[in-house]
C-alpha cells in the first residue's frame, strides 16, 4: 500500500528546453503527442493519459483509485496489483477463520 501511494505513478517530465522549438511547434495541436494542460509531450506509444482527479498526465494509465487517491500507472502498477492481491488474501483469511471461530461460540 505505502509503494503505491508513495511512487511516482509514471508522470512524464515537464522539461520542454530538450525540445527544439520547431518540434515544439510542430506537435502542439495533435493531443496524441502534447498535452495542453500539462504542457509536456507524449512519448509514442507509451499510452500517455491525462486524469482529470489528479490533474497530470501519466505513463501507462490504468486508472485513478480512490482507495489510495492516486493514478496507478507504468511505475506503480506491480505495486498496485501486490496490493490488491494481499487485500484478497487477508479476507479469504478473515472469511474462514469466521467460519472456524462462530461456530465454536455458539456449540
Amino acid at each position: 500500500y505505502t509503494a503505491v501511494c508513495l511512487l511516482n505513478p509514471g508522470i512524464p517530465d515537464r522539461d520542454l528546453s530538450k525540445y527544439r522549438k520547431e518540434y515544439l511547434d510542430s506537435i502542439k495541436d495533435d493531443p496524441a503527442q502534447f498535452c495542453k494542460k500539462c504542457q509536456i509531450v507524449r512519448q509514442i506509444g507509451s499510452h500517455t493519459h491525462h486524469c482529470r482527479e489528479c490533474d497530470v498526465c501519466v505513463e501507462g494509465y490504468d486508472h485513478h483509485c480512490p482507495w489510495v487517491t492516486k493514478c496507478v500507472g507504468k511505475r506503480n502498477l506491480k505495486f498496485f496489483y501486490s496490493f490488491l492481491g494481499t487485500t484478497i488474501l487477508l479476507l479469504v483469511y478473515i472469511i474462514l477463520s469466521a467460519q472456524l471461530i462462530i461456530p465454536e461460540m455458539r456449540g
